[in-house]
């Protein structure tokens, strides 16, 4: 069977009471309705109804001083199928007298044995719970046994917390004395106060209810709830307290407006950022317009940003922006805005954190263009080079290796450059490239190679490690295509080679073609 939260859990150490709407209610929960109108009590039972229908619960209603049929209307008129659930056994009324009074006499033990009948019923039909509310003006009427309301009130918290029931009692405040209405709140752990339940600090166990001294009990109750109040109020100033120093002493902008633009409230360091003197001063200068119009270099982009908002309410907005400040300077905001949407207290809002990012974009700028301007010049000059990351893959190329290896820039980015390439390209280059990488020392090297479009050069420079906390974090390595150099090295060594042996000749004997005399000397 279902448990309920006990209350001591809902309350929390502090002793505040918390609330949750009459949807929010599960199997264990025993509530009274105190309602004073007859709209008020439609619109409680009708919502309470409806949600155990939806919840998949079966639902009791015990009638008394409405009529069925009043009741199944108020469903009707919101639009639930009561043919439906009455045809398939989920939805079923009953008159008081079938209920409290089925043996002429009002007794609580037989009345919390026919709940748990009705209960173990329903959840033996497959249904979650048992969803059960009745109308407490029979009471009223002097039947015998009606003078054990309270106690049978009370009885009901031994049984329904650990029971697959939720139970709601219907007191129409204009009818009960209020002496009877305050031991019926003393015998709910929970409350419905408009259409919101509350747990309720006034509520006494039955345990202690039940004895004689009630006097006593009351008095006991009273201190507690004393005690629990002050801790709690205690509590809720420190928190009070600890989020307005939050607030005044934030190092970013913080800010409630109205989706108009009028400032609700700020904190200073808003005010710091755009440059005002205080909060209140950058409240008064900007609500004589709009913060659209004092604030935002171009007013179009809070248009936007509120239409954004509005159409996704609860949920943070991201965006940069420009704003000007109090003396007709510029900033650049990092800006979250959410709208909350109106509620029964306060008019649509706004929330927003603005945190001023302009020398960081600044600093960015300037990176991006030392990082333009040097990239210009590797991109510019006839040797290659190209960057390796940990991984030993292409990170960047430029255009001289390009030009060297002949190919293009998307067949070499993102390559292994250890094994993207054939093996005829690798062989000799890749001892080079494992010795730097090993030992994390710059390496000359000079190899003749297969380049990836199928040319043999030969190539020279150097391999230099890129070292982060002393690990390899990569490679930089330059290429000079050297075949030219190399070819004209061998035509000067077969050259000198000619000449050696020429002059070889002429020691041991050899002869000479007189070109003047057109003959042969010895």
């Amino acid at each position: 069977m279902a448990t309920s939260t006990s209350v001591a859990n809902r309350i929390g150490a502090n002793g505040i009471g918390l609330s949750s709407p009459l949807t929010d209610l599960q199997a264990g929960d025993h509530l009274c309705c105190l309602y004073a109108t007859e709209a008020e009590h439609r619109a409680v039972v009708t919502t309470y109804m409806r949600a155990g229908l939806e919840r998949g619960e079966k639902v009791l209603y015990i009638v008394d001083a409405h009529t069925a049929e009043t009741v199944l209307d108020y469903l009707r008129a919101d639009g639930v199928a009561v043919e439906d659930y009455q045809a398939r056994g989920q939805l079923t009324i009953l008159g008081s007298e079938a209920a409290y009074m089925r043996t002429g006499v009002f007794d609580p033990a037989g009345m919390i044995a026919m709940l748990r009948a009705e209960t173990d019923g329903a959840l033996a039909e497959g249904y979650p719970a048992l969803c059960v509310t009745g109308e407490m003006t029979w009471a009223l009427r002097g039947l015998p046994g009606s003078d054990r309301l309270i106690e049978y009130e009370a009885r009901l918290n031994d049984f329904l917390p650990q029971s697959g029931c939720v139970a709601l009692c219907q007191y129409d405040r204009r009818r009960f004395e209020p002496a009877v209405l305050l031991d019926i709140i003393r015998t709910h752990p929970r409350v419905v106060v408009g259409e919101v339940v509350c747990d309720n600090p006034y509520y006494v166990p039955p345990a202690i209810l039940l004895r004689t001294d009630r006097a006593a009990a009351d008095l006991n109750l009273w201190l507690q709830n004393l005690t629990a109040r002050q801790r709690g109020e205690d509590a809720l100033h420190s928190t009070e307290a600890g989020y307005r120093r939050l607030f005044d002493n934030a190092p970013v902008g913080i800010f409630q407006s109205t989706p108009e633009g009028k400032f609700i409230t700020l904190n200073p360091a808003l005010a710091r950022m755009l440059k005002y003197e205080s909060p209140d001063e950058l409240v008064a200068h900007v609500n004589r317009t709009s913060i659209a119009e004092a604030l935002y270099t171009e007013s179009e982009t809070r248009r936007c940003l509120i239409a954004a908002t509005a159409a996704r309410p609860n949920t943070w907005l991201q965006t940069e922006c420009c704003l000007r400040c109090r003396d007709g300077s510029t900033i650049v905001v990092n800006l979250y805005l959410q709208q909350l949407p109106a509620d029964a207290e306060l008019p649509p809002r706004l929330l927003g954190f603005a945190e001023d990012i302009s020398e960081r974009k600044r600093a960015a700028d300037e990176i991006a263009a030392q990082r333009h301007f040097y990239e210009s010049i590797l991109q510019s000059i006839r040797e290659g080079v190209w960057v390796t990351d940990q991984n030993d893959t292409i990170i960047f190329i430029n255009q001289g290796m390009l030009n060297i290896a002949g190919v293009k820039r998307a067949d070499a980015v993102g390559r292994n450059v250890l094994t993207g390439f054939s093996e005829a390209t690798l062989c000799e280059f890749r001892p080079f490239y494992l010795r730097a990488r090993e030992t994390l020392q710059p390496t000359p090297y000079e190899a003749q190679v297969v380049t990836p479009a199928g040319r043999l050069s030969w190539q020279s420079g150097w391999l230099i490690p890129r070292v982060e906390g002393g690990h390899f974090a990569g490679m930089i390595c330059t290429i000079l295509d050297i075949t030219d150099r190399r070819q004209a090295e061998e035509r000067v060594r077969a050259g000198a080679t000619l000449l050696q042996a020429t002059e070889h000749l002429t020691r041991v004997g050899g002869w000479m073609w007189d070109v003047t005399a057109r003959r042969m000397t010895w």
